[in-house]
This record gives structure tokens, sequence and C-alpha cells, in this order.
């Protein structure tokens, strides 16, 4: 395993930016993409920007998305890119033999040498961290792994409209299919309980996160707006 220890507060006192696969990611201004360290996970290179311009760290926590040899690959040129450009990949090391070829890459799992999935939010990520069922609760562990400084989210719209389910099409990421409203009910149940939990990490431990997603249905997470921090 690769020394995680240098991580620690890589960021230190930097606002990390870290981007949910929301319809509003899209719509997110440029401007706060370039100001500060990135956070992506999954398919966010589908997102034209972010694919143009790597983000610092890519998390690839689940193994759902990882199932086949194409969707692993189609993973492969854009961790490249982010070494390239001086980032980062967690991945989970149950799949790690996949990609431990490949520069600047980290193991991240929720699932101990026991087999027993963690519950509760993890301080120290790189060994394990609290499953939320969602890659954003992950992507949340990492980021208070990564920075002393406010973590900010988008494309957190955290909702279901009967519409649309990521901002870019479910062809596009075929891992990815359109979820039933009664199934989305379930996953709010699972993931809203581990969101309130991080929130309350962040709060009690005097760390800023906040969600400047419009209009977000993640209520749990302090809200703020683009515009206070471009």
């Amino acid at each position: 395993m690769k020394q995680y220890s240098k991580l620690k507060d890589m960021y230190k006192g930097s606002p990390l930016l870290v981007c949910g696969n929301g319809p509003s990611l899209k719509d997110v201004p440029v401007e706060l993409f370039k100001k500060y360290p990135v956070m992506g996970s999954n398919s966010v290179y589908t997102h034209q920007y972010l694919n143009d311009n790597p983000v610092d760290w890519y998390v690839l926590e689940g193994l759902g998305h990882l199932k086949t040899e194409e969707e692993r690959n189609a993973r492969i040129p854009y961790i490249r890119k982010v070494a390239k450009n001086k980032g980062f990949t967690a991945v989970n090391r149950r799949a790690i033999q996949y990609f431990q070829h490949l520069d600047n890459v980290y193991t991240v799992d929720y699932v101990n040498e026991r087999g027993q999935q963690f519950r509760n939010f993890d301080f120290n990520p790189f060994l394990y961290f609290g499953s939320g069922h969602c890659v954003t609760a992950a992507m949340l562990q990492l980021a208070y792994f990564l920075t002393t400084g406010p973590v900010l989210l988008v494309g957190l719209d955290h909702k279901f409209n009967g519409d649309s389910w990521h901002y870019y099409e479910d062809e596009l990421a075929p891992e990815f299919v359109s979820m039933p409203k009664s199934e989305y009910q379930k996953f709010r149940m699972r993931v809203d309980p581990f969101f309130e939990q991080v929130a309350s990490v962040y709060k009690e431990t005097d760390r800023k996160l906040i969600n400047l997603t419009p209009k977000s249905e993640a209520r749990m997470f302090t809200a703020g707006e683009y515009k206070d921090w471009i």
C-alpha cells in the first residue's frame, strides 16, 4: 500500500470543491473549478470542462461501477489524465489489481479484513471509511482528511424529478440506469442518516461544510451560494 500519511492536510487551509453528479453540476460556474482543488467521482469525466481539466482527486469507491472490463477500462484514460496533471485517484482496494499499474493511485474501502462494513464517519479514510451508500459520503471523509479549510459541495441535487438523475445522459455511463422513484426513496433512507452524521462531525469539530447546490434537497448541510466563493 502506498503511504497515505503525506496526504494528510495536503490542502491545509484551502477550500476543496467536492462534486456530486447531479444535473446542476453542468451549471456550476467554471470560475469555481479554476479557483480551488476539485474532487470528483465515477463518470465525472463526461463533464466537458472536467474532462479537459482533470480533477485533483478522482474517487472510485464502489465495486458496482467497476464490475466489468468495459467499465474498468473506461476509467483508465481519465486516471492517467489526472496523474499527468499531478492529481490523485482513490480506488476501492478490492479492485486495485486493475489499477495498481497506474500512477498516483491510492486504495480505499468500507470493508475491513474480516468482511465487516464500516458504518461510521472515519477520520482516517485511507484505512477504512464509513459506508454511506453513496460515493459523496466517501468523498466527504476524504475531503476532511485532505484539508482543514472549507469543503464546498456542488452538484449535490439529492433529488429525483422523474426526468434526470445525472448531468449526463445515462448512456454515456452504462453502469448507471434511471432510478425508479420507489427505489430512490429507499436510497434516501440509507444515505440521509449518514449525511446527517457527516454534517454533525464537521460542525462539532469546527470544520466548514457548505452546500452550494441551488435548491438541493440535502438540507442537512449548511447552504451557501456560488457568488460568495468566486
